[in-house]
């Protein structure tokens, strides 16, 4: 989309975006049909002034990151993404979750990323797959939702 009003950019477009796994061997980039739950947010605790019943303090309580959820089509677990996931989940503990760093890019059409999202030590904390429906026609929609412990964009 050309830059009409002058303002210096191009407004992006949310249907083309790109998943990487930084740091991971053998998953890389990885299709998905949705990517949600990219936020950060700042809690506040609220506290009464002693001796000042009128006064109330907003106090900022350490920023929570959002899990990030990827929704794509039923694939096999064969593939190296659902065997992490797979491991991660169903695993039992026995062995340490292993975390990698997951980039959601924004690409524009030379097919160059416009924003990244970089969220460092993602790993699965829930796989669901979507109702199968006998009246619809659709494909099978499995999601995979993400904790992560750093994030932040970059332009």
């Amino acid at each position: 989309m050309a830059d009409k009003e002058g303002f210096g950019w191009n407004l992006p477009v949310a249907f083309y975006f790109l998943v990487a796994f930084e740091g991971s061997p053998g998953i890389g980039k990885v299709e998905f049909k949705e990517v949600s739950g990219l936020r950060i947010e700042l809690d506040v605790d609220t506290v009464t002034e002693g001796g000042n019943s009128s006064t109330e303090l907003k106090l900022p309580k350490p920023a929570k990151i959002g899990n990030i959820v990827l929704k794509r089509a039923v694939i096999p677990f064969k593939h190296n993404f659902g065997k992490w996931v797979r491991a991660t989940l169903e695993g039992g503990l026995e062995k340490p979750i292993v975390p990698y760093i997951l980039n959601i890019s924004l690409m524009n059409e030379k097919q160059k990323p416009l924003y990244t999202w970089e969220c460092a030590g993602c790993y699965p904390v829930k796989w669901e797959c979507e109702a199968f429906v006998s009246d619809k026609n659709e494909i099978a929609i499995e999601s995979v939702e993400m904790a992560c412990s750093v994030f932040k964009r970059t332009d």
